[in-house]
């Protein structure tokens, strides 16, 4: 298995191969085809035989893949892109190895180089055939560094996509501030070409979609640039879902908004850019904001990570309550009476809140993961109530 990236088109590309050399047939190639796709095939100094996707993948769109060969010892190939199976089938022949002019990771065919104009990474070579339930488990390898690192994201740049085809248009919002709404069509992907007049909302039913809202170019890590994809795994019941995500771009902030009375179960994941693909790192900083409640207790927000916490900050001041967990997980953080009132407004910049915006937030690291479970709640109340969310903040 490997983790390539191209966005070159035009010819065949070998990223892992073995080739004889000295015009020879024989060699084994994993590799990219003239149009993306992906391909296994052997050489056995007789005839080729291959395996390739069916249907057919891009693998030369500019993003990141895991793309994986098992054979089995009766030829039975299988092959995989990011944890999916693709394409199988039989292969007989093998190349004769006691070649002595062999040319590794590229193969010389009728004299023309095929070598991978791209990016390979995360070269992986088992000693035993993988099981099919293995496979999906090679994305929370990828992208791993050798030392531990502190990866921070960045909202400010972060355009946004939302999938709302469970919602439609009568959830959407007059909007707030200039925020005008966007046109949402069930079951479309949607993309607002203006980052700063986007509208949008998540998923009433998670089983149509795994793509809610995705806030794009959050962080980078091993050189690969990161999105922030949230989920539902709950019945979503929001108030105004032209709240959620980011109200203007550069604002380095972003929103969740529900319906006071109801509570949604969300994952939050980091993936590569513009995919479902999560890239597990070694640690990362996040924090929820704004968790406060109206008058007399209603509306009351509560927080609740249900996902191994590293550790987590609270202001000295802080008006919210929370667990002191005898393990990591179910950390739960929660408004008191003092925390009521309207007078956060919406933090527009996680690294410089004002006291008062810090003592209604808490900030968790999380480490060795892709993301993490939370369950945003708010008790009976009128209308809706917002939840506030960056990566670093001032409450650490």
């Amino acid at each position: 298995s490997a983790t390539i990236h191209s966005d070159n088109i035009g010819d065949f590309q070998v990223f892992l191969g073995w080739g004889a050399g000295n015009e020879s047939w024989d060699g084994a190639e994993f590799r990219v085809s003239a149009v993306g796709n992906l391909q296994y095939g052997v050489h056995d100094g007789f005839a080729w035989h291959h395996v390739e996707a069916k249907p057919a993948v891009n693998l030369l769109d500019g993003h990141w893949h895991i793309v994986t060969m098992v054979r089995d010892p009766h030829g039975g190939t299988q092959i995989y892109v990011n944890g999916t199976r693709v394409g199988y089938g039989w292969i007989g022949g093998n190349p004769r190895l006691n070649l002595t002019t062999a040319k590794s990771a590229r193969k010389l065919y009728a004299f023309k180089d095929m070598a991978f104009l791209g990016n390979v990474t995360q070269v992986f070579i088992y000693d035993r055939q993988l099981e099919s339930w293995e496979i999906p488990k090679l994305q929370h390898v990828a992208c791993r560094e050798t030392n531990p690192t502190m990866t921070h994201f960045d909202l400010s740049k972060s355009e946004m996509y939302s999938n709302l085809g469970g919602l439609g248009p009568d959830f959407v919002g007059s909007g707030h501030g200039g925020l005008q709404p966007a046109v949402l069509i069930e079951g479309t992907s949607y993309k607002e070409s203006e980052p700063d007049l986007v509208a949008a909302g998540l998923f009433a039913d998670s089983s149509k979609c795994k793509d809610s809202l995705r806030l794009t170019d959050v962080a980078t890590y091993g050189g690969i640039v990161l999105d922030l994809l949230i989920t539902n795994s709950s019945t979503y019941e929001p108030k105004d879902p032209s709240r959620n995500g980011l109200f203007r771009y550069g604002e380095g902030v972003a929103h969740l908004n529900i319906k006071a009375g109801t509570s949604v179960d969300l994952r939050f994941e980091v993936v590569s850019h513009m995919s479902c693909f999560p890239v597990r790192l070694d640690n990362f900083y996040f924090s929820f904001m704004d968790i406060d409640s109206g008058p007399n207790g209603t509306g009351r927000e509560t927080v609740a990570i249900t996902s191994d916490v590293e550790n987590y900050y609270v202001a000295e001041d802080s008006l919210l309550k929370h667990t002191w967990p005898t393990k990591s997980k179910n950390l739960v953080v929660w408004a008191t009476d003092e925390a009521a009132g309207n007078s956060t407004g919406n933090p527009e910049s996680g690294i410089d809140l004002s006291d008062s915006q810090e003592e209604r937030g808490v900030a968790l690291i999380f480490a060795g993961t892709s993301g993490f479970d939370v369950t945003l709640a708010a008790a009976p109340g009128v209308g809706g109530r917002d939840f506030s969310f960056c990566g670093w903040s001032s409450i650490v």
